[in-house]
């Protein structure tokens, strides 16, 4: 059932159909299968074969977080961190990402040590930032976006926060712009080095 939504929603081997894709993850779902509930509650938050519902998105989260799934403790991480679906509870935020970065998951490494940088939902600690910020950067398997702003936190903890805050800036807009392909990729490079820029002007 599972593999068969998957094959919908991809569109592997027949056209893309996003509501049979719901209809058989759903089913797989009920049955308890994490992953369905986790690419289900992605459906769910996304807008994909049904309409956007962050409560059902979070519920199916939250579902398969229970068992322990990865994905959807960083997406459930993130649903407590945004107020998706719930409300905003940093803590809740903060337990998940160390869930979730306990068992090995390099994003999941990185958000968790912004909540040691930034004070979410702890204290902040420059120490356990550091910690988790070395054992992202060592897995080397964190997103491309997500890779730069490791390089950001870095120089956040060495000291350089006004450039760290014009990059963290620049990094936020070329997001919100989309950054999939290796054009947006260009974007958020050419983004970094004007914030430089601009805070080298400053200085």
């Amino acid at each position: 059932m599972y593999e068969l939504g998957m094959l919908y929603k991809q569109g592997i081997g027949t056209n893309p159909n996003s509501s049979k894709a719901v209809d058989w993850l759903e089913k797989a779902a009920k049955r308890e299968y994490t992953a369905a509930m986790y690419e289900l509650g992605c459906c769910y938050q996304r807008g994909e074969g049904v309409s956007v519902n962050n409560e059902k998105a979070y519920n199916w989260f939250d579902r398969a977080a229970e068992d322990g799934h990865v994905k959807s403790l960083l997406a459930l991480g993130h649903c407590h961190r945004d107020a998706i679906g719930t409300k905003q509870n940093e803590k809740k935020a903060l337990d998940c990402y160390e869930k979730a970065a306990k068992k090995g998951d390099a994003e999941a490494m990185y958000y968790l040590a912004t909540c040691y940088v930034d004070g979410r939902g702890t204290k902040p600690d420059p120490k356990d930032a550091l910690k988790w910020l070395e054992k992202a950067e060592k897995r080397g398997d964190v997103p491309k976006p997500i890779a730069d702003r490791l390089s950001v936190y870095w120089d956040w903890l060495e000291g350089e926060k006004e450039r760290s805050e014009a990059m963290l800036e620049a990094c936020d807009a070329a997001e919100k712009e989309g950054v999939e392909t290796e054009s947006d990729l260009g974007r958020m490079d050419e983004a970094k080095k004007k914030a430089e820029a601009v805070s080298s002007d400053g200085a």
